[in-house]
């Protein structure tokens, strides 16, 4: 009889399953794990995406991957916004993100 419990060594320091990718490496990520990433509230998170998406200048949920988004775009937004870098997905980009989002409570 084969042995199908999971492999505790790798469970034990943090690496996944087989054949699993690790959180970081996960390229399409639902809006909660996104939020997670960044480091913000849920509540603070949803507000800023809808202000942002209302703006057609966040990257979308690709209906393909299941309503997720696809994180290196997620990234590459965030740092075009704090200025590490240009985001070249849309040519107004620049000019929107540097309008910025209306201040938010915590």
């Amino acid at each position: 009889m084969a042995d199908i419990s999971p492999n505790t060594d790798q469970m034990e320091n943090g690496d996944p399953p087989e054949g699993r990718k690790s959180r970081a490496e996960v390229l399409f990520v639902s809006d909660t794990e996104m939020f997670r990433r960044i480091g913000i509230s849920e509540k603070i998170g949803r507000i800023a995406v809808r202000e942002l998406e209302k703006r057609l200048v966040f990257p979308p949920k690709d209906p393909l991957f299941g309503n997720k988004r696809y994180w290196p775009a997620v990234k590459g937004f965030l740092d075009a916004r704090s200025g590490s870098q240009r985001y070249h997905q849309r040519p107004f980009i620049h000019q929107l993100i540097l309008a910025g989002c209306p201040k938010v409570k915590s």
